[in-house]
Order: structure tokens, then C-alpha cells, then sequence
């Protein structure tokens, strides 16, 4: 008896000590993959050094700095069908010698109004004259998810293929996240 009184204690403890329950958090799902595809329109915001809302530790001489939106729709996993804003601080060198150095978030809009936010890091390299692939880790950013992502929690990579003369991207990513399923924003 006193063996169950000690393993309740402990599985009491590290239930309330847990980061969803000391968050304030509901239930979370276990690691589920998450994987999806969306589409958008590009924009380009150049800079002289830094840009607006853009920190930079550190920019090599003669880089160019400037940020880089997509906004489109696509399904992702958990979500269905979204809409995106993708929003990347860049660094190019103007010799093109070396890849693009970005990061930023990607906010993904359920139907519902389920919100998930990723932060992501990584380099776009050119695949030709007008086309770059970007390749990247992302971690979900849970304060500032809604509904079933808030909280939530996972990692994962993804690739961006973006076209110049179209200014278009596509984006794919692959991960693991976990979340509330039963917090949704549409209750």
C-alpha cells in the first residue's frame, strides 16, 4: 500500500510539473507527425543594413539585408486547409557567392480559427538563375498558438522552393508535434 501511495505521489507531481500543466495548458496529445503543403505570393522588402522588425546579430560586410514574405493557402495535417504568412529576416551576399541566411515564423490559420506559429532557421541556395530551395528546422512557437496549438509543442524541417519571375513559393514541411485536441477555437 505504501508503494502506491509513493507512485501516485510521484505521477501526481509530474503531471503538475509538467509544462502543459504549469503553462496552464490542457491535455496534451502525444507526438503525432504533422506534414503539409501550401502555396503563396511573394514580396521582397530590401534594407540598408537592417531592416524593420528585423534583429540581426551579426550581418557580413557588404551583405545585403531585406525581408521576405508568402501569404497563400494549403492543408497541413491536424489543420486541414490553411491560410499563411510566412515572415523571414534575410541576408544575401550580392556575389552570390555563399546561400541565403534567414529565419522567421510561419503562421498557419485553420478554418476554425485554430492558430499554429513555427519559428524556423536555414539557407536558400540558387537552383538557377531565378530559382532558389531553401531548407530549414522549425520549432512550434505554443504561446502563441489558438485553440488546439496553444501549448503545443515539436520540431521538423522544411523546404521552400521559390521562383523570381513568378514570385511564388512552395513550401513543404515534415515534423512531430503535439497539441489539445480537445481546446479547439470553433467551441
Amino acid at each position: 500500500m505504501k508503494t502506491l501511495r509513493i507512485i501516485t505521489v510521484v505521477l501526481l507531481l509530474f503531471v503538475v510539473g509538467s509544462p502543459a500543466a504549469s503553462a496552464g495548458y490542457g491535455p496534451m496529445k502525444g507526438l503525432v507527425p504533422i506534414k503539409g503543403t501550401v502555396v503563396g505570393a511573394d514580396t521582397f522588402t530590401p534594407g540598408p543594413g537592417e531592416v524593420t522588425g528585423c534583429v540581426y546579430d551579426s550581418v557580413p560586410d557588404g551583405w545585403l539585408t531585406y525581408r521576405f514574405t508568402t501569404k497563400g493557402t494549403g492543408n497541413v495535417s491536424h489543420l486541414g486547409k490553411v491560410d499563411f504568412v510566412l515572415d523571414n529576416c534575410s541576408m544575401l551576399n550580392p556575389q552570390f557567392t555563399e546561400g541565403v541566411i534567414a529565419y522567421g515564423t510561419v503562421t498557419f490559420i485553420a478554418a476554425n480559427g485554430d492558430v499554429l506559429v513555427i519559428k524556423h532557421e536555414g539557407t536558400s541556395v540558387a537552383t538557377s538563375p531565378t530559382d532558389y530551395k531553401a531548407q530549414y528546422t522549425w520549432e512550434v512557437v505554443g504561446e502563441k498558438g489558438k485553440g488546439r496549438f496553444l501549448g503545443a509543442t515539436g520540431e521538423g524541417t522544411s523546404t521552400g522552393l521559390t521562383s523570381l519571375p513568378d514570385e511564388a513559393s512552395e513550401i513543404t514541411l515534415r515534423g512531430m508535434i503535439a497539441f489539445d485536441a480537445s481546446n479547439r477555437s470553433d467551441r
